[in-house]
């Protein structure tokens, strides 16, 4: 059998194609706000999550019962979810572990009422240490790359994020 050069170097780049993203591991992350995944986004679109050799899929969830329904899918391994339902699933479940604190979303009225959001994960991804490091560095990298206008305008058009506050990963302290 004769194979001519340009075949064979197609199906030897299609080979390390198919290789390479068979060797990319997926991360799914659900939300209960999309505003909330700007900071994966940012990082996302800026290339951070494929130098790292992960593929992070985001979906957001329009009510607290329909994440805790998307959540009985085990496809999910990230979460962030205000106070009130990550107390609840604590409750409901020991599968699902605080992270971090990775927002602050100041609501109208009197008095001023603070809402704290979480990173939670699902206990094997506190096992895998490599990619649990990567998704906290990409949520890092993202909040770096929102405080310029600029980017956070080509994400989502808007100026600013109103209400919102995008806080790096570094802990469970409340008192920011």
């Amino acid at each position: 059998m004769i194979v001519n050069r340009e075949s064979l170097i197609t199906v030897l780049l299609s080979l390390l194609f198919l290789i390479s993203c068979y060797g990319q591991k997926e991360l799914y992350l659900l939300t209960q706000n999309p505003r909330l995944a700007t900071p994966l986004e940012a990082s996302n679109f800026w290339g951070f999550f494929e130098k790292e050799g992960i593929s992070v899929k985001v979906d957001s969830a329009s009510s607290p019962d329909e994440l805790i329904n998307l959540l009985n899918f085990s496809r999910y391994s990230a979460l962030i979810a205000d106070q009130e339902l990550a107390s609840r699933l604590s409750r409901l479940t020991k599968r699902w572990k605080r992270v971090c604190v990775v927002a602050v979303k100041r609501e109208e009225g009197a008095p001023i009422k603070k809402k704290t959001y979480y990173l939670l994960v699902k206990e094997g991804l506190l096992y895998d240490t490599e990619l649990l490091v990567k998704l906290i560095k990409g949520w890092n990298y993202g909040t770096e790359l929102l405080k310029d206008p600029a980017v956070l305008y080509y994400l989502t058009g808007e100026r600013e994020l109103r209400g919102i506050k995008l806080l790096k990963c570094t802990g469970l302290n409340e008192d920011r």
